[in-house]
């Protein structure tokens, strides 16, 4: 009956973040995502995972990633900042 549908109706899938929650890595966790194949950085306190902004890219750009692929980095390639990829690419939150 109805209360099968409220059920169904509520349950939401397990990677819907609820909205104004973030997701928190440690770094262990970025430094795992240290290819192209899997790249994730940490910077300013957020986390991005940078793989598909690297599935179409030229080999001078992979070759910049594979020096910053899984690492707290201070600086940020300028490709991605010009590019406002940053946003698109942001996943969570760093955690200490």
């Amino acid at each position: 009956g109805l209360g099968i549908f409220l059920l169904i109706k509520n349950s939401r899938p397990a990677n819907d973040t609820p909205r104004g929650t973030s997701l928190e890595f440690s770094l262990d966790s970025v430094k795992t995502h240290n290819t192209p194949e899997s790249c994730w950085i940490a910077f300013n306190g957020q986390v991005y995972d940078m793989t598909r902004h690297l599935i179409s890219a030229d080999e001078p750009t992979i070759a910049i990633y594979k020096e910053i692929c899984g690492k707290n980095v201070d600086v940020i390639p300028e490709d991605i900042k010009t590019a406002d990829k940053l946003s698109v690419c942001q996943i969570g939150i760093l955690t200490l």
